[in-house]
């Protein structure tokens, strides 16, 4: 009987180390986990970081586009002389509603015979639709060849002309035919809307 006790005391023990060794390994299972878990967190951590990086390199606004500004020597496509000689040759010519020869023409006929004769250059046939075929011109940039626009009839862009230099431009008036009139004028000064340069 006592050497009976003595086995099962042995047999305890072992069950003692058996648990011990499960706890061992319990133990040792949660580090693991708990380091895998960190390691994981760190790259989880990274990994934001750098999408945010990369997030933040795409979606960086793209610099914004600024008007073109227009020297003052004014480099156009082509000669000026020639639209200012044409222009001024027809001087005296009559104006004639919805015309575009010499027999006669309206503002933006006039105009676009123009460019189209002296620099190939097709402008669209309505004053309105030719003041967006140009880059915008300060009047105080203004120089020979460029188009100048105005409000006669008090709604929008309604009359263009040619600008031939010291502050005068040439077009298409209802009275006077092909004349060249001042930015000054007391009926064009304050219905002056801006002007455009063609390239």
């Amino acid at each position: 009987k006592t050497n009976t006790n003595t086995k099962t005391n042995t047999n305890t023990k072992t069950n003692t180390n058996t648990k011990t060794n499960t706890n061992t390994k319990t133990n040792t299972n949660t580090k693991s986990k708990r380091k895998a878990a960190t390691k994981q967190q760190v790259k989880t951590i990274s990994n934001k970081k750098s999408t945010t990086k990369t997030s933040s390199t795409k979606t960086k606004s793209p610099a914004v586009n600024q008007r073109k500004t227009v020297s003052r020597d004014g480099s156009k496509s082509f000669d000026v002389s020639r639209i200012l000689s044409l222009s001024t040759s027809l001087k005296g010519t009559p104006y004639k509603y919805g015309g575009r020869s010499t027999k006669g023409f309206d503002c933006s006929g006039f105009t676009s015979y123009v460019f189209e004769k002296a620099a190939g250059i097709t402008l669209p046939r309505t004053s309105g639709g030719q003041a967006s075929a140009g880059t915008h011109v300060a009047k105080a940039d203004l120089e020979p060849g460029d188009l100048v626009y105005f409000n006669t009839n008090g709604r929008s862009i309604s009359h263009v002309g040619i600008y031939v230099g010291g502050g005068n431009f040439i077009h298409a008036s209802r009275t006077k035919g092909i004349t060249v009139t001042s930015l000054n004028d007391s009926y064009y000064k304050p219905r002056y809307l801006g002007a455009t340069r063609v390239r």
